[in-house]
């Protein structure tokens, strides 16, 4: 991302929120609830900036994460790549139904997401390919349901 900015002659130090969030986990509490995280990693975040772990970092607050079978570097496109988000396949199945058939197989009771753009592709494609499917949730939204449920503790 701060890359982005160099052709135009400025020098940003921009991060994603899963890595400022990852930078102060221990500020955190951690889900006192033993249930299943899947996350599904962003194209941009992993494969084009490589990061794999502070996102599960974060997730890890809320519960135990796992990993679909395709993961991390081999990870599968949400669908939204490419202009998919707008335009979609013209033949087959759609690939944010066949990524979240994979994200609902894991039998986690919440898919963590990192990118706007998973979140909009997973929101109906969850919904159509499970009868109970999985709760969607960025990272940030896991991370802010441990706190209040601390607190709520207290």
């Amino acid at each position: 991302m701060s890359e982005d900015y160099k052709e135009f002659g400025q020098s940003v130090a921009i991060e994603h929120h899963s890595e400022f969030l990852d930078r102060h986990l221990d500020q955190l509490p951690k889900h006192s609830q033993d249930r299943k995280i899947v996350f599904h990693d962003p194209c941009y975040l992993g494969r084009y900036r490589g990061v794999y772990d502070a996102p599960r970092h974060v997730a890890a607050t809320g519960g135990l994460v796992v990993d679909p079978p395709r993961a991390r570097e081999r990870s599968f496109c949400c669908g939204a790549g490419g202009g998919l988000a707008f335009l979609g396949e013209e033949h087959g199945q759609r690939v944010n139904a066949t990524r979240a058939t994979e994200l609902a197989a894991t039998g986690a009771e919440v898919v963590g997401a990192a990118c706007p753009f998973c979140n909009t592709m997973f929101r109906d494609a969850l919904a159509a390919v499970s009868q109970t499917p999985p709760k969607l949730m960025d990272i940030a939204q896991i991370a802010a349901e441990s706190i209040r449920e601390t607190r709520a503790a207290l």
